[in-house]
């Protein structure tokens, strides 16, 4: 017997041996593992069971003779006399009367409850009432029972020492602990990385939208009226559906040639979505024969059309045949068959349905549960596995597979960040290998072959920009788990080893970029500006979600500067793309046109730096103030890049914007700049300011009037929303939102906000 063991001395039995019972659960019984016995098992939680079951133990028979047990001093000493342990009972099996007369249950403590030393000693010194006599031990103890129950508790501390060693690896010990918060809108949690948590900088701003009735009633009263006429531009929109005629609106070849087109040569070379020539032969036949084409096919085609009519021009003109589009989609998705969904074809409208759902407006900013379920339809038609593992396919079906699934991994983190949610995929749920860098016309119908076609990696195809995002991936994946995952340790030395990958990543895609433009002038499917501009802003908005939850700190602790730092760099680089190039430049106008008309990551990337660059310049001019007595001049470029902001934004109110409030803050943030600029004392800031937020919306008012002529809403019908009784009605209906900003942080407070966000009337949507 091994050393450190008892020797025990056991008398011949009298009658046959039977076999020991089974201890471990029935589960790694059937698999031949090894089962540590906890409820459940470690093995069968790795395995994905939630539960595991034990046989029954069988009653003993008495056996005749008796056991002595020497060497007792190993052993500890109970009533019954020294060296006896307790026979071992589980709370997943059942026992005999006789065990559970004399024994009772234990079990290893899981993360959060009794420590590892207070278990050992409950295990091994037990309470009286749980030891037998020693004449009932000696009577059912079997020798080789209790050389396995030795091992087997030495089994169980060292898988409970394992979990809580693994449990702890994340938990930073002289590290800096960063606070991370998160806010609680109505029903809705938004994590770290959405952009709203950028107004609780604005402490002072926000005060005076919490002032009392009298202070801001006629800024009250001007923002109700700019509601009412909102919710009238809405209701006057939102299309009448019927179930039994979708996919039959388009009525002008002419006009639908224009806007696939403006999709095929922007977004469709980022986001790989479509075979063009399969498309293009589709798209023939349908408008030869529209019975001729499959309804998915039908809906594939609309949103191309939806996609492309927020970049024709800056107002945004066909918005309404773009909201059926898109709407049609969705309910296209919900309707019977349910099927017909769940197919690549499907997957693509789905797919195409996310990015037109942001350009349209339609839900923008509650895409991420949508991005979840198509996740789940895209892991249920096997796309989640290379085509290599599956049965033999054809060169094009098979890169066509790889190409929608790198298309699904960008949608995922983007509606990541866009949510503050977690991105719900890991590098290890999937083995699909990225598509060939090919273009369209060389998939062909042939099989597969078992080495894949060689693709050389710097040739410019249509997949090469899929390829750029879908290279630097992995590190903008782990940028959005570790901001957004509940359990993720935020620690400024991981936000420093993260930031260096990412800004390589950022730096290595912007040459890349640059090269590209210059490389395909010429050719039949150039890079343009458009596609520099969009793949710059999807990606430098990943620095921004690492280091904002360090940005209040970092103006208090000079440790964490550097996050400052990077911020401004950052959004300084991402505010100035809305702007219109001068001389104007290919694709640039598409790009300016589609920030302006779209909703969800393009607009919310641009105002949270918008309001990051301000806060910035208060800061600066604070720290001034504080050590020179007065704040110097504002530099003029800075000053620039706000006020074209500022005017983007009131562009996007004419082209169909509901919501005024985006162009109410960012001016009153940077009225306020211009105010601590000019030095006006402090007692006359904030009426000064509460002025300037009612030109504001009395001019925001006025594109909104602008923007109801093309629905047919004339001056008529706009004077109805200036009624006293009717703009008390649009604020009571509404209601008041609570947003309780909730610090993690012991240093930071709860924070509350009356800044009213409101929810999107026709499809909940979240807007500022």
């Amino acid at each position: 017997m091994a050393d450190g063991l008892p020797q025990v001395t056991l008398l011949p039995p009298s009658g046959k041996k039977r076999r020991r019972p089974a201890l471990s659960c029935e589960q790694c019984r059937r698999r031949k593992v090894r089962c540590d016995r906890l409820s459940p098992c470690t093995t069968c939680v790795q395995a994905g069971n939630r539960e595991c079951s034990y046989a029954s133990l069988p009653s003993r028979a008495p056996v005749s003779g008796s056991t002595s047990v020497t060497s007792a001093s190993a052993l500890p000493a109970g009533p019954g006399g020294p060296g006896v342990l307790p026979p071992r009972t589980s709370d997943v099996s059942e026992l005999s009367p006789e065990a559970t007369s004399s024994g009772t249950s234990s079990r290893i403590p899981t993360s959060g409850s009794r420590s590892l030393s207070e278990w050992r000693e409950e295990r091994l010194f037990p309470p009286e009432n749980i030891w037998v006599n020693n004449a009932d031990a000696e009577r059912r103890l079997d020798p080789n029972m209790l050389v396995d129950r030795i091992r087997q508790l030495e089994w169980q501390v060292e898988s409970f020492e394992r979990r809580q060693s693994s449990a702890s690896l994340g938990c930073p010990h002289k590290d800096t602990t960063v606070p991370m918060k998160g806010m609680l809108q109505k029903t809705r949690f938004l994590g770290p990385s959405h952009w709203i948590h950028a107004c609780v900088l604005f402490q002072f701003l926000l005060g005076l939208a919490m002032k009392s009735e009298s202070a801001r009633a006629e800024l009250r009263i001007t923002l109700g009226e700019c509601k009412s006429l909102g919710r009238m531009i809405k209701r006057r929109r939102t299309p009448i559906l019927i179930s039994n005629n979708l996919g039959n609106s388009f009525a002008n070849r002419v006009l639908a040639d224009s806007l696939i087109d403006v999709y095929f040569s922007t977004i469709e070379q980022i986001y790989r979505i479509l075979h063009m020539p399969t498309f293009r032969a589709d798209y023939a036949r349908y408008w030869d024969d529209p019975q001729s084409v499959t309804p998915a096919f039908k809906m594939q085609m609309q949103l191309c059309a939806a996609i492309g009519a927020s970049m024709v021009d800056d107002k945004f003109t066909m918005k309404e045949a773009a909201l059926r589009w898109a709407y049609e989609a969705r309910l296209w998705l919900i309707l019977p068959p349910e099927k017909a969904t769940i197919s690549v074809a499907g997957v693509q409208v789905m797919c195409l349905l996310q990015i037109a759902r942001q350009a349209c407006g339609v839900g923008s900013g509650v895409t991420w549960p949508d991005a979840g379920s198509l996740l789940r339809a895209a892991m249920y038609a096997g796309l989640h596995k290379d085509p290599r593992h599956l049965p033999p396919m054809t060169i094009m079906r098979a890169e066509i597979r790889r190409r929608i699934w790198a298309t699904i991994l960008e949608i995922l983190v983007q509606t990541s960040i866009d949510s503050g949610g977690p991105p719900l995929i890991s590098l290890d749920d999937y083995d699909t290998e990225p598509p060939s860098n090919l273009d369209d016309d060389q998939l062909t119908d042939d099989l597969e072959p078992v080495d894949r076609l060689p693709s050389p990696p710097n040739t410019h195809t249509q997949t090469s920009l899929q390829l750029l995002l879908l290279r630097h991936f992995p590190i903008r994946l782990a940028v959005a788990k570790f901001v957004n995952s509940l359990r993720s340790k935020a620690t400024f030395n991981e936000t420093l080893r993260l930031n260096g990958e990412l800004t390589s990543s950022c730096h290595a895609i912007s040459r890349r970029l640059v090269k590209l433009v210059a490389e395909t002038a010429r050719s039949t499917s150039p890079i343009t500006v458009f596609h520099q501009r969009y793949v710059e802003m999807i990606t430098y908005r990943f620095i921004i979600a690492l280091h904002y939850p360090l940005l209040s700190v970092a103006f208090e602790k000079p440790a964490f500067y550097f996050s400052r730092k990077m911020l401004v760099d950052t959004v300084k680089r991402l505010v100035p793309l809305p702007a219109r190039p001068n001389p104007p430049l290919p694709g640039a106008d598409y790009f300016c046109n589609f920030v302006t008309c779209a909703s969800g990551s393009s607009r919310s990337t641009i105002t949270q730096s918008v309001m990051i660059l301000g806060h910035e310049i208060l800061t600066v001019q604070k720290e001034e103030i504080r050590n020179f007595s007065e704040a110097g001049p504002v530099d003029s470029a800075i000053k620039k890049m706000l006020l074209d902001a500022i005017a983007w934004m009131g562009n996007r109110i004419r082209a169909g914007e509901t919501n005024v409030k985006g162009l109410l803050f960012c001016n009153a943030v940077f009225k306020h700049i211009e105010a601590v600029e000019q030095g006006i004392p402090t007692e006359e800031l904030e009426a000064w300011i509460l002025s300037q937020m009612k030109q504001s919306a009395e001019k925001a008012y006025e594109l909104m009037k602008e923007s109801a002529k093309q629905y047919g809403i004339g001056i008529e019908d706009t004077s109805s929303t200036e009624n006293p009784a009717l703009v008390e009605e649009a604020w009571r209906e509404e209601g008041e939102m609570q947003d309780v900003v909730m610090g993690i942080g012991e240093s930071d407070p709860f924070i509350v906000m009356n800044w009213d966000i409101e929810w999107d009337d026709d499809v909940a949507n979240f807007m500022y």
